[in-house]
């Protein structure tokens, strides 16, 4: 089968017949709500720079338990963001990295 043969063309038609019938049966399902956001992402790689994957997910998932939102990271003090991320290593430097870039979103996004 190549690109736009009649065979493909038929399969498309047929795939989309079958999605109709399945959205009329079950709904369109919802969006996951637990998909990370670019800012989650973006502090899962400021905690991943020279540490391993387990280490820097007990840090992010420390701080993703602890506290609603990343608006409550920002207030916190420093010292105390540094010690809940230290198992991910270079606890200062990331706890500061962190902070910058929070604060700076607050202040560029609200």
């Amino acid at each position: 089968m190549y690109f736009g043969s009649k065979e493909e063309k038929i399969m498309k038609k047929e795939i989309a017949k079958i999605n109709a019938l399945l959205i009329k049966e079950f709904g369109i399902p919802p969006r996951n709500t637990n998909k990370a956001t670019p800012l989650d992402t973006l502090i899962g790689t400021i905690l991943s720079q020279n540490t391993n994957d387990n280490n820097s997910f007990k840090a992010y998932s420390k701080l993703k338990c602890s506290f609603k939102n990343w608006d409550e990271i920002e207030k916190l003090p420093l010292m105390k963001l540094e010690r809940l991320i230290n198992v991910a290593g270079l606890g200062f430097q990331k706890a500061t990295a962190i902070k910058k870039v929070l604060s700076y979103l607050k202040k560029e996004r609200g």
